[in-house]
């Protein structure tokens, strides 16, 4: 690359660059179609209401050229959390669009996953010695189109990777669209596994990153 890229924390105010890079490396995924204040609230609910998740960008000229989310997320998760503060929105971003719903098969997948979670109920508190383990996840990374093979979604994995060791995580995990072949390929490549299920693969991957003697 001619010029250097820099891995830096994101903050509230790069959220615009950020969505722009969202929206041209997954213009034709569901968030991506209800617009781009879509986007910017989700990613400034990751910021404001996760406060054991990382944000990463990279920088290259004063550019934001690429990002990544992660960390330990809560019982309902990133997109749980996002759904429950912005439904009346994000219903009315899919009511002035009712052709995506009968004319995009995963748009409308989405919406339905949307609506399950939205009326599942709520499950009872469990005790502290009954939980799981939590578990460190990739969440979202993404290069912008004019800059990918250059090495920029390596970067940031191995900062992801860095501090989620850095945390006592041996393990870390994120999921992936089983069409995305060109993500499979880059994660992979990156040393990332298939999480199988009975021998079902639902798009769950899972690296190590650290020993025994890492582990949280």
């Amino acid at each position: 690359m001619s010029d250097q890229v820099t891995i830096l924390p994101i903050k509230m105010t790069d959220l615009p660059a950020v969505t722009e890079v969202h929206l041209a490396a997954f213009s034709d995924r569901a968030l991506a179609t209800l617009g781009a204040e879509a986007i910017q609230r989700y990613y400034a609910g990751i910021l404001s209401d996760h406060p054991d998740t990382f944000h990463l960008k990279a920088v290259q000229g004063g550019q934001i050229i690429g990002f990544c989310f992660g960390g330990v997320f809560g019982p309902g998760g990133a997109l749980g959390t996002f759904l429950q503060r912005h439904k009346r929105f994000l219903a009315w971003q899919v009511l002035k669009r009712p052709w995506l719903v009968v004319s995009n098969p995963l748009f409308r997948k989405r919406v339905l996953m949307a609506a399950r979670l939205l009326l599942r109920a709520p499950q009872p508190t469990q005790s502290t010695s009954a939980r799981p383990a939590p578990i460190f996840r990739v969440l979202a990374i993404a290069t912008h189109p004019n800059f990918q093979g250059q090495g920029v979604g390596k970067l940031l994995m191995a900062e992801a990777e860095a501090i989620a060791k850095k945390h006592g995580y041996a393990e870390i995990g994120l999921s992936v669209d089983l069409a995305n072949t060109q993500a499979l390929r880059f994660y992979e490549r990156q040393g990332w596994q298939r999480l199988e299920h009975r021998g079902v693969w639902s798009g769950g991957m899972w690296k190590q990153v650290g020993g025994p003697n890492d582990s949280h």
